[in-house]
């Protein structure tokens, strides 16, 4: 199972002659992984403290966007990509939410006011499962739009470029690490990201985000691939199926910090 939250925050205090509130989504990176471990840890506080000692790449990633329709507040998105973390979270929701216990932001509370993972009620939410992530047919476009700054360590430094090797690479190594065992990739799905997967049209800028370690630099914007050549069917669904999973697991470096967040497209030639 794979699942997306996206919570409603709003503002629970302010003072009168206060500056005006600003939400500053893109420096509140390193005051997501605690909020997400505050909910989780309620719930399974065994299961949040193995995520937060576990090296390599995590089960979920975290987001923060303005509020749709403006006004003091945020909202957080949460992605689960394991059926483990997807309960923990959901009935910490549940709890925070019945509750009426405040949500912590870099010292700041908030009152969550809703979540939902219903992409038809919110474009950014979404459920779905490791099977269903395979496209029907295959493919022979992938679009992401990525909607926050994405980066790819190489070596000590960052490679703020939407290189194809570079992000199909990181969601082969996630999709194999999480989903079941009978449905993880061989390597010549990598090979082809790696050889036969070229960008096609794409418009990006580059932009800084705030993490917990300092400053990234980051692309953000839309990029399409294409696949090239004569490939199998089967590895060209695999490549759209790690397209589709991007909308959960995120693309690049530091995804449970705000980076990385992507909606995703896959299409068949035309």
């Amino acid at each position: 199972m794979v699942g997306c939250f996206v919570l409603e925050l709003k503002r629970a205090e302010t003072t009168s002659g206060e500056r005006p509130w600003r939400p500053r989504v893109g420096s509140r990176g390193g005051e997501l992984p605690p909020a997400f471990y505050g909910l989780v840890n309620a719930v399974d506080s065994e299961l949040g403290d193995r995520l937060h000692a576990a090296s390599g790449r995590a089960p979920y990633t975290a987001g923060c966007f303005k509020l749709r329709s403006g006004g003091d507040g945020l909202r957080l998105r949460f992605t689960a990509l394991t059926r483990e973390v997807f309960a923990a979270l959901s009935a910490g929701l549940f709890a925070r939410l019945t509750g009426g216990e405040r949500l912590r932001l870099g010292g700041e509370p908030f009152e969550l006011v809703r979540f939902t993972f219903d992409g038809a009620d919110e474009p950014l939410a979404g459920l779905s499962d490791y099977p269903r992530l395979l496209p029907p047919t295959p493919p022979r476009h992938l679009s992401f739009r990525f909607l926050t700054p994405a980066t790819f360590r190489a070596g000590d430094a960052n490679l703020p470029l939407p290189l194809p090797q570079s992000v199909f690479r990181g969601l082969w190594e996630k999709w194999n690490a999480f989903a079941p065992p009978d449905l993880r990739m061989d390597r010549e799905v990598l090979t082809v990201a790696e050889k036969h997967v070229v960008p096609c049209a794409f418009r990006v800028r580059s932009a800084e985000r705030q993490v917990k370690q300092g400053k990234v630099v980051g692309f953000f914007g839309n990029c399409r691939y294409e696949i090239l050549g004569d490939q199998s069917p089967e590895v060209a669904q695999a490549l759209g199926a790690l397209t589709n999973y991007a909308f959960y697991a995120g693309v690049g470096a530091k995804t449970t910090m705000g980076l990385g967040q992507a909606l995703t497209e896959c299409a068949p030639s035309v």
